[in-house]
């Protein structure tokens, strides 16, 4: 005799539950994944302006139909023109603390959410640099989805995330930050996921 919990409605609706219990999680947590990454600035609101879905949430329906999922995380652009005046050494630094610390928000919020799913990996920062540094891609010049299949397909990676940033002061000690993601299929090039989000905050002066 089967009990209940054999049965096919009690899976699926156990399957329905856990699935609803995912996308509210994943929802809740990217509202702080994507955090201002510079020591001393104060995030006051942030407001996602894409409606479409984020891309963990794609990755993780991907996973669910049990489709393999290898994932290459790279910052594509760093902008902040009001720092220009202040040399191009200490926005190289300044540009570098946000790059790191974008990829790295982003490759926990995917190991978070994803890990415990089949047949998904996330390409090492440092095969990344070295593929980059072999062949010559320039980040800042990625602007087609064909040039970030090529590199993809170097990274044996299924897709790829790149990530732009952009800083602009917005009054006395204020600015906005808006960052993009967007998640790109190596086999065809073609974007299957783009969030935009922006922060508005404070400088702290001492």
């Amino acid at each position: 005799m089967n009990c209940i919990s054999d049965t096919p409605i009690f899976k699926e609706k156990k399957r329905c539950k856990l699935l609803i219990f995912i996308i509210i999680a994943v929802i809740v947590s990217f509202l702080v994944l994507v955090s201002c990454a510079t020591t001393g600035d104060v995030p006051l609101s942030k407001q996602a302006l894409s409606p479409q879905m984020n891309p963990i949430l794609w990755v993780q329906h991907t996973l669910i139909r049990r489709e393999p999922v290898t994932l290459a995380i790279m910052s594509q652009s760093i902008l902040n023109p009001s720092i220009i005046p202040n040399g191009e050494e200490y926005f190289y630094h300044w540009a570098a603390g946000i790059e790191s610390s974008m990829v790295s928000e982003w490759e926990q919020g995917f190991l978070y959410h994803c890990s415990g799913l089949r047949n998904f990996k996330v390409v090492d920062r440092n095969s990344i640099e070295k593929i980059i540094n072999e062949y010559h891609f320039q980040m800042s010049g990625l602007t087609r989805q064909i040039d970030a299949q090529q590199l993809g397909q170097f990274l044996n990676s299924s897709h790829i995330l790149l990530l732009s940033f952009s800083r602009n002061v917005s009054g006395k000690n204020k600015y906005n930050d808006l960052e993009t993601a967007k998640l790109i299929s190596v086999k065809d090039a073609s974007i299957v996921s783009v969030m935009q989000v922006r922060t508005d905050g404070n400088y702290e002066r001492n």
